[in-house]
């Protein structure tokens, strides 16, 4: 994305405020010998208008510090679709600076290429860009806080912070301590609570007319898949009973049903090594239950190799019966499929459970968050910015849907609830600092209904469910890749030939049989003794 400059509608809003503030009172009032001056001497006439011309020079010369972020349009939903118009983008960009004094300018990554794009501007001095947040499936903030390519954020917090500070304070303090290095740098503002985002949603109207009730164990969900393949519902053969919102949908919505500590790195009490989550006993029988759904032809044949907007046309294809994975496919699109078959419904399935308990592991709070980066030129800015939209949750509606009752109004300010008037115009490129404090706070409804929608009542309030879900063993360590790098370069050759090879077992690329000599001897070969031994390293200095 070509980068904005500051442009003179900007400086002549500028122009205008400072001047209002800035000009000298006219001397008409009375003096010590309580005369008037009724007339200006000449001299005096012309001192002043030298004082306003020297302020009016000023004032053009004063520029708002522009900031670019990196744009998180991708995390909006349907409401990202859209772009703004430049009449749009200008007037919420003209509200913020007048909120709090600063121009933000998103920078939109290419799509299927986020990451290598934004390693390559983080690195080259040339581009501006002051915010980033970096995804935990790329990076942590080790790496980068080693690099010296963003900075400690104590001092930016302490004197232009504090609403960020309030928001993560008391119970929700404990976040800033994985954003921490030894020392009590604070590298990042954190986003992200512990969650649970893998929900299994089940086409609740095609389990009617099946005479079957929402599962509550693995076999009675085999039963439904099994149910769904044969009325195929959808119709010439193109049904897809299952579809897992491809690897994490089966890391996170499935194993934790057959393994002890659901997914994540664990410690085998045999000796004492941190393992990753398919040593685990039980992963291998969750390859079997899930393969041999597969085989049966009950799984999408592409679940683990389609794109985020592959997985929504099949959704709104009205082909799915079951869906395990991101909640956004089904949450975020119900009500656009609903507007082409009104009898379609979803329903959660919450609490299934297989031998060993719940099958959805939580999701922990991740150690990567909101950063600046160390080439940005007005960090005082950023943070200015990143504080305004924490403190009020109208300030974050507005980056996402544009001005207060033209893109959106509060239905109940009280409750968080509010409803989109306009998508047309402003597409949400503004969006910044994504984080759960915000979100679990509002709500979208439904214009016409003015209910709580689907995707909003899973970010309010299913997505912190505890009770129905089974935590990771490392739930309270962050693991630094920067630092289990440097203790083991080859720690990421191995997780991708555990990820590659347990797609394989699961769609018979590679036959079950091959299990434990993958286990006991590829892995091996591959440098799994020095992989185990850096993470139990890092585990033992860090718990």
């Amino acid at each position: 994305m070509k980068k904005l400059e500051c442009i003179a509608l900007t400086g002549a809003l500028v122009l205008g405020l400072l001047a209002g503030c800035g000009s000298k009172p006219s001397n008409t009032g009375n003096d010590s010998a309580g005369t008037t001056d009724a007339v200006k001497s000449e001299e005096t006439a012309a001192e002043d208008a030298e004082e306003v011309k020297e302020e009016t020079v000023a004032d053009e010369s004063a520029e708002v510090p522009t900031i670019y972020f990196e744009g998180f349009m991708p995390w909006i939903g349907s409401a990202g679709k859209v772009a703004s118009t430049d009449e749009a983008m200008e007037k919420v960009q003209n509200y913020v600076i007048e909120q709090c004094g600063v121009k933000p300018v998103p920078v939109l990554l290419p799509s299927g290429s986020e990451q290598e794009k934004l390693n390559l501007m983080i690195a080259d001095a040339s581009e501006q860009l002051d915010i980033i947040m970096m995804n935990p499936t790329w990076e942590s903030w080790g790496r980068l806080a080693e690099n010296e390519q963003i900075i400690p954020l104590n001092d930016l917090l302490d004197e232009y912070g504090q609403d960020i500070k309030t928001a993560f304070s008391g119970e929700l303090e404990w976040l800033l301590d994985p954003m921490t290095d030894a020392d009590g740098n604070i590298w990042a503002l954190p986003r992200a609570l512990e969650t649970t985002s893998n929900p299994t949603y089940i086409r609740k109207d095609w389990l009617d007319q099946a005479g079957l009730d929402i599962p509550t164990t693995f076999e009675e969900l085999e039963e439904v898949l099994a149910a769904f393949k044969e009325a195929d519902f959808a119709g010439g053969g193109q049904t897809i009973p299952l579809l897992i919102v491809s690897e994490g949908g089966l890391d996170y919505g499935i194993t934790a049903g057959f393994t002890e500590y659901g997914y994540g790195y664990w410690m085998d009490e045999q000796d004492s090594l941190i393992k990753p989550a398919a040593l685990q006993p039980g992963f291998k029988e969750c390859l079997e239950q899930v393969s041999g759904w597969y085989e049966k032809g009950y799984i999408h044949p592409d679940s683990f190799t389609l794109t985020w907007s592959d997985f929504e046309d099949l959704f709104m294809a009205d082909r799915v019966g079951v869906i395990i994975g991101s909640y956004g496919v089904t949450a975020n699109n119900l009500a656009n499929l609903q507007a082409l078959n009104p009898e379609a419904e979803y329903v959660f399935a919450d609490g299934i459970q297989g031998p060993k308990g719940f099958m959805e592991t939580r999701e922990k709070a991740s150690n990567s968050g909101m950063m600046i980066t160390a080439k940005s030129q007005n960090p005082e800015a950023c943070m200015k910015l990143l504080n305004w939209v924490v403190s009020d949750s109208s300030n974050f509606l507005t980056m996402m849907y544009g001005i207060e009752g033209e893109g959106w109004e509060w239905q109940d300010k009280d409750k968080g609830l509010y409803k989109i008037l306009n998508t047309e115009s402003f597409g949400g490129e503004l969006y910044i600092y994504p984080n759960n404090y915000n979100l679990r706070q509002i709500g979208q409804v439904d214009n016409e209904t003015g209910e709580l929608r689907m995707d909003s009542k899973f970010m309010m309030e299913d997505q912190y469910r505890y009770d129905t879900t089974k935590e990771s063993f490392d739930k309270s360590v962050f693991w630094n890749a920067a630092a289990i790098d440097a203790l083991n370069a080859n720690v990421s050759d191995v997780d991708k030939m555990i990820s590659e090879n347990v797609i394989k077992f699961v769609t018979g690329q590679r036959d079950l049989a091959e299990w434990d000599t993958f286990v006991n001897e590829d892995l091996p070969k591959a440098g799994l003794d020095a992989y185990m031994e850096a993470y139990t390293t890092f585990y033992n200095e860090n718990k």
